[in-house]
């Protein structure tokens, strides 16, 4: 009988600890107006957060990579996202809706897109709050939006 209860307990405590990274709040930051006129070749801080800092990668007036250090915990692992919405706006509203149709879905017709992917946001996660912090920028002005890029579902 107190096997079954180990168990159970076992199973539960396993499930919260992989599901507690899946209700982990996102707040999403707008990278190419951080970023501003800084397009020169080379890495430039765009934000801090925290002990955190975040820096663009840029080459070719396009943005290589994006890197994320903590003051007491080094380099942290950066996320790449690819989406096909825009995931921040000037005043950091995400729009979760199709803004033409007020639908949350929006039906599709049969004509060939020419690329899927027109936002790509890189995350890390921050260690002191657990939050995962998302820097957006479109797709255009990244080198090679596709490669290593996960679709974003958002939270």
């Amino acid at each position: 009988m107190m096997i079954c209860h180990r168990r159970t307990f076992l199973a539960l405590a396993g499930s919260v600890a992989f599901a507690a990274p899946a209700f982990a709040k996102h707040n999403h930051h707008d990278a190419a107006q951080l970023l501003g006129g800084r397009i020169a070749d080379g890495k430039h801080e765009i934000h801090k957060n925290g002990g955190c800092t975040v820096h663009a990668h840029i080459q070719n007036k396009k943005i290589a990579a994006m890197s994320a250090t903590h003051t007491s915990k080094g380099a942290l692992t950066v996320k790449k996202y690819k989406s096909s919405r825009k995931m921040v706006q000037g005043d950091g509203i995400i729009p979760m809706a199709d803004e033409t149709t007020g639908r949350l879905l929006q039906l599709t017709d049969y004509r060939v897109a020419q690329s899927s992917v027109t936002y790509v946001g890189y995350s890390y996660v921050d260690p002191d709050t657990g939050q995962e912090e998302i820097y957006w920028v479109p797709a255009d002005m990244v080198v090679d939006p596709e490669t290593g890029a996960v679709a974003y579902v958002p939270a």
